[in-house]
Protein backbone atom coordinates (compact mmCIF):
# COMPACT_ATOMS: atom_id res chain seq x y z
CA UNK A 1 0.00 0.00 0.00
CA UNK A 2 1.65 3.45 -1.00
CA UNK A 3 1.21 5.88 1.88
CA UNK A 4 0.76 8.73 -1.18
CA UNK A 5 -2.16 7.39 -2.53
CA UNK A 6 -5.65 8.04 -1.05
CA UNK A 7 -7.40 4.66 -0.71
CA UNK A 8 -10.54 4.14 -3.09
CA UNK A 9 -12.76 4.70 0.10
CA UNK A 10 -11.11 8.64 0.49
CA UNK A 11 -11.19 8.43 -3.47
CA UNK A 12 -15.13 8.10 -3.24
CA UNK A 13 -15.96 10.43 -0.47
CA UNK A 14 -14.51 13.28 -2.60
CA UNK A 15 -15.37 12.67 -5.96
CA UNK A 16 -19.24 14.27 -4.80
CA UNK A 17 -17.12 17.47 -3.89
CA UNK A 18 -15.24 17.88 -6.71
CA UNK A 19 -18.43 16.74 -9.26
CA UNK A 20 -20.49 19.85 -6.97
CA UNK A 21 -17.59 21.91 -8.11
CA UNK A 22 -17.43 21.09 -11.44
CA UNK A 23 -20.90 21.70 -11.86
CA UNK A 24 -20.98 25.29 -9.96
CA UNK A 25 -18.25 26.65 -12.70
CA UNK A 26 -20.42 25.08 -15.62
CA UNK A 27 -23.77 27.47 -13.87
CA UNK A 28 -21.18 30.55 -13.46
CA UNK A 29 -19.90 30.45 -17.07
CA UNK A 30 -23.56 29.94 -18.08
CA UNK A 31 -24.63 32.92 -15.60
CA UNK A 32 -21.70 35.10 -17.14
CA UNK A 33 -22.57 34.41 -20.58
CA UNK A 34 -26.10 34.81 -20.23
CA UNK A 35 -25.54 38.24 -18.16
CA UNK A 36 -23.22 39.44 -21.45
CA UNK A 37 -25.76 38.33 -23.47
CA UNK A 38 -28.45 40.80 -21.65
CA UNK A 39 -26.20 43.65 -22.24
CA UNK A 40 -25.57 43.62 -25.85
CA UNK A 41 -29.55 43.24 -26.41
CA UNK A 42 -29.88 46.09 -24.35
CA UNK A 43 -27.57 48.00 -26.98
CA UNK A 44 -29.05 46.40 -29.64
CA UNK A 45 -32.72 47.30 -28.70
CA UNK A 46 -31.42 50.92 -27.76
CA UNK A 47 -29.77 51.04 -31.63
CA UNK A 48 -33.11 49.70 -32.83
CA UNK A 49 -35.13 52.37 -31.24
CA UNK A 50 -31.93 55.10 -32.32
CA UNK A 51 -32.51 54.00 -35.91
CA UNK A 52 -36.11 53.90 -36.51
CA UNK A 53 -35.96 57.52 -34.23
CA UNK A 54 -33.26 59.20 -36.94
CA UNK A 55 -35.79 57.33 -40.07
CA UNK A 56 -38.44 59.23 -38.74
CA UNK A 57 -36.71 62.27 -37.86
CA UNK A 58 -36.55 65.05 -40.23
CA UNK A 59 -33.61 68.06 -40.89
CA UNK A 60 -33.43 70.87 -42.41
CA UNK A 61 -32.26 70.95 -46.25
CA UNK A 62 -28.94 72.66 -44.99
CA UNK A 63 -27.81 69.97 -42.42
CA UNK A 64 -27.76 67.25 -44.71
CA UNK A 65 -27.30 69.57 -48.36
CA UNK A 66 -26.71 66.77 -50.54
CA UNK A 67 -28.32 63.41 -51.12
CA UNK A 68 -25.24 61.42 -50.27
CA UNK A 69 -24.39 63.57 -47.20
CA UNK A 70 -23.07 61.67 -44.32
CA UNK A 71 -25.98 61.60 -40.99
CA UNK A 72 -23.31 61.79 -38.02
CA UNK A 73 -24.94 60.29 -35.05
CA UNK A 74 -23.09 60.90 -31.56
CA UNK A 75 -23.00 59.06 -28.17
CA UNK A 76 -22.03 61.19 -25.50
CA UNK A 77 -20.62 59.65 -22.28
CA UNK A 78 -20.59 56.10 -21.77
CA UNK A 79 -17.92 53.91 -22.75
CA UNK A 80 -17.31 52.53 -26.29
CA UNK A 81 -18.99 49.55 -26.15
CA UNK A 82 -22.75 50.96 -26.83
CA UNK A 83 -20.70 52.76 -30.07
CA UNK A 84 -19.71 49.02 -31.45
CA UNK A 85 -22.53 47.46 -31.09
CA UNK A 86 -24.42 50.76 -32.89
CA UNK A 87 -21.82 50.66 -35.39
CA UNK A 88 -23.12 46.60 -36.06
CA UNK A 89 -26.42 47.21 -35.85
CA UNK A 90 -26.10 50.28 -38.59
CA UNK A 91 -23.41 48.92 -40.74
CA UNK A 92 -24.17 49.51 -43.97
CA UNK A 93 -27.35 51.19 -43.33
CA UNK A 94 -28.72 54.33 -44.48
CA UNK A 95 -31.49 57.06 -43.13
CA UNK A 96 -33.71 58.62 -45.87
CA UNK A 97 -30.53 57.58 -48.22
CA UNK A 98 -27.87 59.20 -46.36
CA UNK A 99 -25.49 56.74 -44.86
CA UNK A 100 -24.69 56.69 -41.45
CA UNK A 101 -21.78 57.52 -39.78
CA UNK A 102 -21.26 56.58 -35.47
CA UNK A 103 -19.53 59.12 -32.99
CA UNK A 104 -18.32 58.54 -29.57
CA UNK A 105 -18.20 62.07 -28.20
CA UNK A 106 -15.55 62.98 -25.12
CA UNK A 107 -16.28 66.31 -25.61
CA UNK A 108 -19.42 68.70 -25.54
CA UNK A 109 -17.17 71.13 -28.58
CA UNK A 110 -18.21 67.78 -30.63
CA UNK A 111 -21.87 67.71 -30.07
CA UNK A 112 -21.94 70.62 -32.75
CA UNK A 113 -20.97 68.11 -36.02
CA UNK A 114 -23.72 66.04 -34.92
CA UNK A 115 -27.42 65.49 -36.65
CA UNK A 116 -28.48 63.32 -33.47
CA UNK A 117 -26.88 62.84 -30.22
CA UNK A 118 -27.53 60.20 -27.25
CA UNK A 119 -26.88 60.83 -24.32
CA UNK A 120 -25.61 58.21 -21.83
CA UNK A 121 -26.73 58.97 -18.21
CA UNK A 122 -27.13 56.73 -14.90
CA UNK A 123 -28.57 58.00 -11.80
CA UNK A 124 -29.17 61.12 -13.19
CA UNK A 125 -25.76 61.86 -13.88
CA UNK A 126 -24.35 62.60 -17.52
CA UNK A 127 -21.31 59.89 -17.38
CA UNK A 128 -18.35 60.89 -19.00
Amino acid sequence: MNPLRPSSRELDAVRPAWKALGCSIVVLALLASAAAQQSASEYQVKAAYLYNFAKMSQWPAQSLPDADSTLILGIYGGNEDFANVLRATLAGKAINGHPVEIRHLHSAEELKYCHLVFSVVRNGLLLP
